[in-house]
């Protein structure tokens, strides 16, 4: 009897001890259980926090890369083609009445300054129905489209639409309307359109410039890049003089308003080499024609995507002369120059040293080719790829290898010698050149090559 108490006893102690552990294990259970939800909820709340940040850099950098598309520093800019389409000519089929777009030029003209509502968009529309191709029309349809941003309150948000009028404009250039008048209306164009572009790079620059993430960091570098290209860009207002001559000389002439085709740039070309001066086209004359076209290319070179319209224009003229040739020259070097101030915008050493030797080499060749031996440089074009040379060696300043360096300068104080004694009635060549030879002289002596 007491032996089975004693075993009733025991068993009654382990079934409180499993109860016991058991009750422990379910404990630990849900410890564990109640552990894992919020290991959970916390990687929940990571992922969720990542995909915020996620969305918020793509966000930026779909930002950037649109406000990088707007920068105009390449003929891409304009699109991949902008040549209109070539009319095919039916037999037995009456050419087209020529339009008069003097009543809609002045209209326009009219709606610029905003003394009063006008019917002009109405009008270019309705003429672009049959005349879609027309490069003067097309114009004058760029210039109503900067009129009708410019009076509905130009801010940041009319970019797109300056933009629109812009590549209008330059497109119809591209195609056969080049005069004095578009050229004028579409650097008025251009440099509004760079001026807003530069306030909202800065502003997006800014925004991000402190951003911790590496690819918003290397965006805001690109913005950067882009920023210090458009400041370049804008420089063209320091090279208005030519374009100012030809307002002054040439206001309300046919040259004004008639566009140059370039059939006219190579018949006027032929007639200047053999000293003929005739009347090409409606009342223009060659010697005109040309010094027409020459300033506005040495202008246009200095707006990088335009590059194409110079290569095209420049071809028209025939090289049947020195002359010629060597204002072609002068325009081409005009060319580098910018390409080498967009590669100093870039930053990147290796471009820029490279940019700066293919143009002094250039400039070397040309002298060597079209100016050795001279005792007389008269024209512009003569001295232009001294003077250019002589630049180009000042600006290169710890580029290149020390003694090659050294004789570059060495070079373009001779070219400063010849330009001071044998340059004559040529304006500022030989302020410039002083200047030039003083400045390259002072670099010398820094590096004690001089004394």
């Amino acid at each position: 009897m007491e032996v089975l108490k004693k075993l009733l006893k025991s068993e009654r102690l382990i079934n409180e001890s499993l109860n016991v552990d058991s009750e422990k294990l379910r404990r630990a259970k849900r410890r564990q259980e109640r552990d894992e939800r919020r290991a959970n909820t916390g990687n929940d709340k990571a992922k969720n926090g990542t995909q915020v940040i996620d969305k918020k850099v793509e966000h930026i950098l779909k930002k950037v890369e649109k406000v990088k598309a707007m920068n105009p520093y390449s003929p891409k800019f304009l699109g991949e083609n902008i040549i209109y389409p070539q009319k095919k000519r039916k037999l037995f089929i009456r050419s087209k009445k020529v339009l008069n777009l003097v009543d809609l030029r002045d209209e326009v003209i009219k709606a610029s300054e905003m003394k009063k509502v006008n019917t002009a968009r109405k009008k270019i529309n309705h003429l672009l129905k049959r005349n879609r191709y027309n490069p003067e029309l097309r114009a004058l349809n760029g210039i109503q489209l900067f009129n009708d941003t410019f009076q509905s309150g130009l801010d940041e948000n009319k970019l797109n639409a300056l933009q629109r009028s812009m590549v209008e404009t330059a497109s119809a250039i591209h195609n056969g309307g080049i005069s004095i008048f578009n050229v004028n209306w579409f650097i008025r164009i251009y440099l509004k359109y760079l001026e807003i572009l530069h306030r909202r790079i800065a502003t997006e620059y800014n925004l991000i410039k402190t951003n911790y993430h590496f690819q918003v960091k290397q965006a805001a570098d690109e913005l950067h890049i882009a920023l210090l290209q458009v400041t370049s860009m804008q420089g063209l207002q320091k090279s208005m003089s030519g374009l100012t001559v030809l307002n002054t000389r040439l206001k309300d002439s046919v040259y004004t308003y008639n566009c140059i085709t370039k059939e006219e740039i190579t018949e006027s070309a032929q007639a200047m080499v053999k000293g003929d001066n005739q009347t090409i086209g409606s009342g223009k004359t060659a010697n005109y024609i040309i010094w027409v076209i020459i300033t506005l290319s040495s202008l246009f070179a200095r707006i990088p995507m335009l590059e194409d319209l110079i290569s095209d224009t420049m071809e028209a003229i025939p090289d049947i002369s020195r002359e010629l040739t060597l204002q072609k020259k002068m325009v081409g070097t005009a060319t580098r120059i910018t390409k080498y101030q967009l590669a100093l915008a870039e930053g990147d050493r290796e471009i820029i040293s490279l940019a700066a030797l293919n143009l002094y080499k250039r400039c070397l060749d040309i002298i060597k080719m079209y100016l050795k031996g001279v005792t007389t440089l008269k024209k512009s074009y003569e001295v232009d790829p001294f003077l250019k040379a002589a630049w180009i060696a000042k600006e290169s300043n710890g580029l290149f290898d020390p003694s090659d360096y050294r004789q570059m300068l060495e070079e373009a104080l001779e070219l400063m010698e010849k330009v001071i004694r044998y340059s004559f009635d040529v304006k500022d060549s030989l302020e410039l050149a002083t200047k030039l030879q003083k400045d390259i002289s002072e670099i010398m002596m820094e590096y004690g090559w001089l004394k």
